[in-house]
């Protein structure tokens, strides 16, 4: 009797396993499909691209992309005392596109049971 249900329990946890595996597969396959798409348009797109427009494919992507794009529109703005935009710190760049990039990786596993 005792055998029969830890058989059962054993049973039951490898159902449970296997869902999440499926779950995690299919949220990577969807990720992925994302990513692709994002690139495609990023690529095909000439110059610096708007990140409006690459927000459609809904990659992970495409947040890092917007966060980096505007701090690099906030620097680059013109001010009444320096009419030629230049880019004051490519450093606060990275560091903003990082910061993104660590949101979405937490925002990822959000999808995941512990």
């Amino acid at each position: 009797m005792v055998a029969r249900g830890v058989l059962a329990l054993l049973f039951l946890f490898s159902i449970v396993s296997w869902a999440m595996i499926f779950q995690k597969l299919g949220v990577f396959g969807r990720i992925q499909r994302e990513s692709n798409q994002f690139l495609r348009i990023f690529r095909a797109t000439k110059g610096v691209a708007n990140p409006q427009a690459l927000a459609s494919a809904g990659s992970p992507y495409a947040n890092v992309y917007a966060a980096g794009y505007r701090e690099l529109q906030s620097q680059m703005s013109p001010t009444p005392g320096n009419p030629t935009p230049r880019l004051k710190s490519l450093q606060a760049v990275v560091v903003n596109m990082q910061l993104a990039s660590a949101e979405e990786g937490g925002e990822s596993s959000m999808h995941f049971p512990d």
